[in-house]
């Protein structure tokens, strides 16, 4: 039954000594279980992090029903500094 759809997100974190930006988080993602893991992003910043979690929200949110926007974690500003991404890039201007 297309209602009973489940999402799934895991995030991985760990910390990479010596990186003027040590967090690393690796968000795994899918908008319907039963498809398996759909998307795969690895972060190095928790701006991005958050960003990207508020934007899976969204999508999964907008799948049940017409709602508006997940509201933001807390505002903050971005270290800036050496950025490693893999996947698709995810911006954002919040912290959680």
């Amino acid at each position: 039954m297309d209602g009973d759809r489940s999402a799934l997100l895991i995030i991985r974190a760990w910390v990479e000594p010596g990186s003027e930006e040590p967090l690393r988080a690796q968000l795994r993602m899918t908008g319907d279980v039963s498809m398996g893991i759909e998307r795969t992003v690895t972060l190095a910043r928790p701006d991005e992090v958050c960003a990207a979690v508020r934007e899976w929200l969204a999508a999964v949110r907008g799948r049940g029903r017409t709602a508006g926007p997940v509201a933001p974690c807390h505002s903050g500003g971005g270290n800036g500094g050496d950025n490693d991404r893999t996947g698709p890039g995810v911006g954002g201007a919040s912290i959680c």
